[in-house]
């Protein structure tokens, strides 16, 4: 690869599908949910066999980054690139493009969200490799694809087209289209015909996608490349904090992949878990005999396929099915696990009722 790549980690999401335990100040990517590390730090941790902490960036909101540096003391100071607002992953990935640019304006950025779990840690490794060196040779965005386990209607999907090239033995097609979270009906139909899970996980040059946005979203471009060469060194953080409240908020997905020409996807099969929700981790926490997935002092009697989460105090569950159950010292949660995604309602119906001392 004769470009230097980099990692670039979106870190500023909210994570409220799983209050509770994810707070402002907590978010769920700073959350010890799975064996090992927070979600955060087992991101960085699956990355470095392949790239050093210098060439690992992280975007973040400014009240994250405290969080952050604590739990990412490996990283350099100047690889937080901070948000002074969240405008979604269109604006973030621009501005982390103009940051990998000043190194390498031909960089290749590897996009990853901070809160997957991935299974097969080394043949992910080996697809970002393969991914890179397919960036590297051509002008396009790559994106993982990863093969449904199940018609899933919580992922956006994408069809696969005809074969564009192979890298280091991985297939490389070009995207047919990218279709939004379906019914299950088209779920269903999606899996028969060969559709992959859209994981949000992306490949391309830094100057390439700089070109994607400044065609698809110019507004976009055009604010940042204005900031880039009028404000210099310490100026630009002031000026991003002036105008970045005005940008519009806009999916890389929606913005740019959906409208480019020029997307390609790599199957995958390494074993991904988006932990979009509570329910996510009855597939990521031991289950006993009946099914329950449990965290915590937790005493089942004819409970069945129920996620339960506690710290400190004892969960007693009887004779109940399908339920999420999460203890927090100031809150509880009760839900059923077929309506674990409502929880964004839930946080916003707090906010608004003068109950956002719990958020």
């Amino acid at each position: 690869m004769t470009s230097e790549m980099f990692a670039v980690i979106m870190a500023g999401g909210r994570g409220t599908r799983f209050w509770p335990l994810s707070r402002r100040n907590r978010a769920k990517q700073f959350l010890r949910i799975a064996p090992g590390g927070t979600l955060i730090q087992s991101t960085v941790a699956r990355i470095q066999p392949l790239l050093p902490a210098d060439r690992i960036l992280v975007v973040l909101g400014e009240d994250q980054l405290d969080e952050a540096a604590r739990q990412l003391p490996g990283l350099p100071p100047e690889n937080f690139v901070v948000e002074p607002v969240g405008r979604n992953t269109a604006p973030a990935i621009a501005l982390a493009s103009m940051v990998v640019s000043d190194r390498d304006p031909d960089g290749v950025m590897v996009v990853l969200p901070a809160d997957h779990l991935i299974g097969d840690e080394a043949d992910f490794r080996g697809v970002l490799a393969a991914a890179g060196e397919a960036a590297c040779k051509s002008s396009v965005l790559v994106v993982l694809g990863i093969r449904p386990t199940g018609p899933d209607t919580g992922f956006g999907y994408i069809e696969v087209g005809e074969m564009w090239a192979e890298e280091s033995g991985r297939s490389i097609h070009r995207v047919g289209r990218f279709v939004e979270k379906p019914t299950r009906e088209r779920a269903e139909k999606y899996v028969e015909e060969g559709f992959l899970w859209n994981s949000g996980m992306f490949v391309w040059r830094a100057s390439i996608i700089r070109d994607q946005i400044a065609m698809h979203l110019p507004e976009l471009q055009s604010t940042l490349d204005g900031i880039w060469n009028t404000a210099p060194g310490s100026g630009r953080s002031e000026k991003i904090r002036e105008v970045y409240p005005e940008l519009d908020a806009v999916s890389i997905d929606y913005g740019v992949m959906e409208k480019s020409a020029d997307t390609v996807v790599i199957p995958c099969q390494f074993g991904w878990n988006d932990v979009g929700s509570w329910s996510a981790l009855a597939s990521v926490w031991k289950k006993d005999e009946q099914g329950n997935a449990v965290r915590g002092q937790v005493v089942t009697m004819g409970a069945k396929r129920c996620v339960v989460s506690t710290d400190d105090r004892l969960v007693a569950l009887v004779d109940v099915e399908d339920v999420i159950v999460v203890d927090t010292p100031d809150a509880i949660l009760v839900c059923r696990s077929t309506s674990d995604q409502k929880l964004r309602d839930l946080v916003n119906l707090l906010q608004v009722s003068s109950l956002d001392r719990y958020l």
